[in-house]
């Protein structure tokens, strides 16, 4: 494994694919290993299993409001969006297939809570902001003077 794989274990997933799309965007190519580990933490509970898929509805469109706001990044997010609102309209379909026999397990709620956390991103986003100036944030998503850091509200950061 590349000694640099190891750093990209600890960078939390919205930062992560903020780099990633830096690095795209500035041309290089990502590569793909399949002997990489990755370790992700299983939710112990419905109620913080709830907070989780909050987070990611958060995340994914204070992500989305982001490049949606640069002009440099605009007209490339507007013109995936067909494209990913069908991959998602196919997820049902693709986890029956996976689960093939198994009968799924489907807490209440979840989706609804995740599209909740979409709804509230953009704004989350534009208050964390506003809340720390844009010359102060690396692009870990912490403040370069050691103060607050911009969050989506949900701990997600707005990197």
């Amino acid at each position: 494994m590349h000694p640099t794989a190891t750093i990209v274990a600890v960078i939390e997933p919205l930062v992560l694919t903020t780099v990633l799309v830096r690095v795209l965007q500035a041309g290089h190519a990502l590569a793909f290993t399949p002997d990489a580990l990755v370790w992700h933490h299983h939710r112990a509970d419905l109620p913080s299993l709830r907070r989780h898929v909050y987070g990611y509805g958060t995340g994914l469109s204070a992500f989305l409001a982001k490049h949606l706001a640069d002009p440099a990044t605009r007209t490339e997010v507007l013109r995936r969006i067909p494209r990913g609102l069908a991959r998602l309209a196919a997820v049902p379909a693709t986890t029956s297939r996976s689960l093939g026999e198994r009968p799924p397990v489907r807490p209440g709620g979840l989706l609804l809570r995740e599209f909740a956390g979409m709804a509230a991103g953009p704004a989350r986003y534009v208050r964390a902001r506003r809340a720390v100036s844009p010359s102060r944030i690396d692009v870990t998503g912490r403040d370069q003077a050691g103060g607050a850091r911009a969050t989506s509200g949900e701990g997600v950061p707005c990197g």
